[in-house]
């Protein structure tokens, strides 16, 4: 096994929004494919107080596509915004 991490970019991201999570885990995290388009826009906090720019990479073993992680970022703060594991 010989995992590697790689931003998504418009090659790789219709294998990456296929990945899904089991099905008990759905609740927590949002798919792939909405994290992605996040990406390209952003997220405004609902109350005004700031905008996140977004950052998506794939997590890969060898070239198949196993997960996905998201990060975000504002001015204050950088979180992990997603993370989900085919």
């Amino acid at each position: 096994m010989s995992l590697t991490i790689q931003p998504v970019t418009k090659e790789n991201w219709r294998p990456l929004a296929k990945l899904k999570v089991r099905e008990d885990q759905t609740n927590f995290v949002a798919p792939n494919v909405y994290s992605i388009l996040e990406s390209h826009y952003g997220y405004d906090e609902p109350d005004g107080s700031g905008h996140w720019d977004m950052y998506p990479f794939g997590i890969y073993d060898e070239e198949l596509p196993v997960g996905f992680f998201m990060y975000g970022y504002n001015f204050q703060t950088m979180i992990l915004k997603r993370l989900s594991f085919a």
